[in-house]
């Protein structure tokens, strides 16, 4: 394989809409093959303008380019405060020390390329599916509800 020599660009943003559509269909297909998937939000937070600062959210999107692989899917879990990043083709067992090695990089992506000031306003959660205790098709309307429940 070849790699190429100039820089990754950010990954494209998917809509809310379509981000959440890629993740039921996501979880719907390690639901069937029992391959795990991992999502990451990062929850943006500030005083103020409203929506995020699109500064802020240039530097998360290129720090991400760090972190992310090309098969990984970018998009808004909910629309100007919640990134999502959804990790596929995981092979069939993501281990402990694997799903820290990626939030790992998650978060020091964004350290290198964010100030203190800046990375204080992101909190990074993550769910790692298909669960073992909630068997079953994901609701429409809620792709994953108790993220925060991971947060770290």
């Amino acid at each position: 394989m070849v790699r190429s020599r100039g820089r990754r660009r950010a990954p494209e943003i998917l809509s809310q809409e379509d981000f959440q559509r890629s993740i039921r269909l996501e979880g719907k297909r390690a639901e069937r093959s029992g391959k795990p998937f991992l999502l990451v939000l990062l929850h943006i937070y500030g005083p103020a303008p409203r929506p995020s600062d699109p500064k802020l959210l240039a530097k998360i999107m290129n720090s991400l380019t760090l972190a992310t692989r090309d098969t990984d899917l970018t998009g808004w879990y909910q629309q100007d405060s919640v990134v999502g990043i959804l990790f596929t083709e995981m092979g069939m067992h993501l281990t402990k020390s694997l799903l820290a090695t990626i939030i790992l990089r998650v978060s020091g992506a964004m350290r290198r390329r964010l100030s203190l000031e800046q990375f204080s306003q992101v909190a990074i959660t993550f769910r790692l599916f298909p669960e073992d205790e909630a068997p079953g098709s994901l609701p429409a309307d809620e792709p994953f509800p108790s993220v925060a429940r991971f947060a770290i």
